[in-house]
């Protein structure tokens, strides 16, 4: 059995079990080589999913002491991340960095990662001091007090 290849860069993982590689493709490999090689890279890609769901998970659970299912976190195998929410809190985990992702403090558009996020102090100040914005978002400096 091979893991059904999608085409969207997203899905949720664990993803569907396909008996062969023909839902994946319009046209089966014609040779065994291409069939071995394309094996390859659907165990890798499973592997790849799977340690990144697990880390997530695992690093979620240790900072906030609760548990994400692995079935409600959804790969993006372009960028190479991992996402989940956890009570309306988007974690995403790129690489090594944890993060958190929001929308603009000011128009709720977009989205924006918080620096890194290593230890509970920083999830404090991901959750309550930082704030994102669009340039053209970005509050005004008050003017300087030129009065003393």
């Amino acid at each position: 059995m091979y893991t059904q290849l999608f085409r969207s860069d997203e899905m949720k993982y664990p993803p569907t079990i396909n008996a062969g590689l023909d839902a994946a493709w319009h046209s089966t490999p014609t040779h065994a080589w291409q069939s071995e090689v394309i094996a390859h890279y659907v165990d890798a890609v499973d592997e790849f999913a799977l340690r990144l769901c697990r880390s997530l998970a695992e690093r979620v659970g240790s900072l906030t002491g609760r548990t994400i299912s692995q079935r409600d976190i959804t790969v993006n195998f372009a960028a190479r991340c991992a996402r989940a929410t956890l009570d309306s809190v988007v974690f995403q985990l790129r690489g090594h960095d944890l993060s958190i992702v929001r929308p603009c403090a000011h128009c709720g558009t977009g989205q924006f990662e918080t620096p890194p996020i290593t230890d509970r102090v920083d999830l404090g100040y991901a959750l309550a001091g930082w704030q994102a914005y669009h340039p053209e978002c970005e509050p005004a400096d008050p003017p300087e007090d030129t009065s003393w």
